[in-house]
């Protein structure tokens, strides 16, 4: 059962770190550019432990559907890599790691803090958070 209920549309407003986390992952120019200067929007529904994502940044959009405790394969970090979500308490979990082996593990959480949606990415010994607003 879902700790928490993420449903809704949610725009980021804040960022930090963001830039060297895009540089430690490998983003390449052209998308680091477009995401640091863009706050993108994310639309989730949640039906209890199943998930409907929708990403929108700029001109790059992408859908995906996932469900707790089922690995998956993912584009993220400008690679491809596998993740099973998970819950740890109230935070949504998600420990990627490089299909091929190339690169770093990227562990990905978001939890809502005070009626927002804080996303904190981690890839070695470089983190970023990203704060969330409700838009809808």
């Amino acid at each position: 059962m879902a700790a928490v209920d993420f449903s809704g549309s949610w725009k980021v407003y804040r960022s930090e770190n963001f830039e060297a986390f895009m540089n430690k992952v490998g983003i390449g120019f052209i998308k680091k550019k477009i995401a640091a200067n863009t706050n993108p929007t994310v639309t989730i529904e949640q039906n209890e432990d199943n998930f409907k994502t929708k990403f929108s940044m700029g001109p790059i959009s992408k859908e995906s559907a996932f469900a707790i405790g089922t690995e998956m394969n993912v584009d993220e970090f400008d690679k491809k890599m596998k993740t099973t979500p998970a819950w740890e308490g109230s935070k949504l979990v998600f420990r990627c790691v490089p299909v091929d082996g190339d690169g770093d593990s990227v562990i990905m959480t978001r939890e809502i803090v005070d009626g927002e949606m804080v996303q904190e990415m981690t890839c070695g010994e470089v983190t970023s958070k990203r704060f969330f607003k409700r838009v809808q």
